[in-house]
This record gives C-alpha cells, structure tokens and sequence, in this order.
C-alpha cells in the first residue's frame, strides 16, 4: 500500500490549484477578483464532476486503468498551466499575461480538478480493497500525514523563495508524473 500512499501524497506537491498560490499568483498577473473566484467556484464545481464519473469509469475501465486515465488527465492540465507559465508568465512580479493566455490557465486548473478529485477517490478505493479493517485506519492515518508532508514540503518550498512559481509549477507536474508512475507500478 506504501506506493499508493505514496502516488495519492504526490498529488499535494502542487501550485496549481484553484485556491492558495495559484490564485495569488493569477492575481499578480491582473486577473479581476471575479474570475479569480469563479475560477476558485468552478475548480469546486468539476471537482464533483470528478466525484461523480470515477465510479462510472471504475466499472467501465477498472480500478487501475481508471486511476491512470485520472492521473493522465490531471498532469496534462497541470503540465499545460506550467507550459503556459514558463513561456509566458515569467515571474510573479512580472507584467500580466494576455487574456487568452490567462484564459486558458484557468480553464486548465478547473479541469485538473477532475482528474484531482477522481484520482483521490480511486487511490481510496485501492487502499480500501488492499488492506485489512483492522488496519485500514492506520494505513488511512499515514497516508494523510505523508499527503500533508508533501504539502508542507510545498509550502516551504514556496516560501522561501529560492524557486520561481514557474519553476514551482514544473515541479508540480513532476511530481503527478512521478504519481502516475507509482500507480502504474502497482
């Protein structure tokens, strides 16, 4: 179960979320305070349209094949915004974007809400049918002290101020590649 724990922590390795920095950094580039929460308000919305297909997929795809296509959806939005930042953001302090770019950025953290959402769900559910009752809290209890390590880990990152947000970006996607892989091991 260590390496599901382990691809379900990664996906908190992120700046690219419909909350936190990602908005902020939006902010930064002019986006209005309106989009912004529309943009926080759609994230919430296609995060329970991920909710509510993964257990049509799961019984169409498998648990596995369905985690994957989630996992793939995911890093393809995330990996798009990090693209979209490294070549046209620059950095934080920089002058806005152009709004289709910011446009697209946005449309691309809403739908990685999709797959985000999905992929939790389905890591759950392999935890679920891999481990015992007995020691399901357990496993469960561990895997939400890694998942907010890696978040931590995140936000010192962040914090410091040694790596620029698109950078932090890149990483981001990484770290889902990095996910991906580990539930393509398993």
């Amino acid at each position: 179960m260590f390496i599901i724990m382990m691809a379900n922590a990664l996906l908190y390795f992120t700046v690219v979320s419909p909350s936190g920095m990602m908005l902020v950094y939006l902010q930064t580039k002019g986006l209005d305070s309106f989009y912004i929460a529309s943009v926080s308000s759609l994230g919430q919305l296609f995060g329970m349209v991920g909710a509510c297909i993964t257990p049509s997929l799961i019984e169409k795809k498998g648990l596995r094949t369905a985690a994957l296509l989630l996992l793939t959806c995911q890093t393809i939005c995330v990996a798009g915004v990090a693209a979209l930042i490294t070549l046209f953001g620059g950095d934080a302090q920089s002058d806005g974007m152009s709004s289709s770019i910011m446009l697209l950025v946005c449309c691309l953290i809403v739908g990685s809400r999709v797959g985000l959402w999905g992929i939790d769900l389905t890591c759950r559910q392999i935890i679920q049918i891999g481990t015992k009752n007995a020691g399901r809290v357990a496993v469960f209890g561990v895997g939400d002290a890694m998942a907010q390590f890696v978040s931590l880990c995140m936000y010192v990152a962040l914090s410091s101020e040694l790596l620029g947000f698109s950078t932090l970006t890149m990483a981001s996607t990484l770290a889902l590649f990095s996910s991906w892989c580990c539930v393509y091991v398993y």
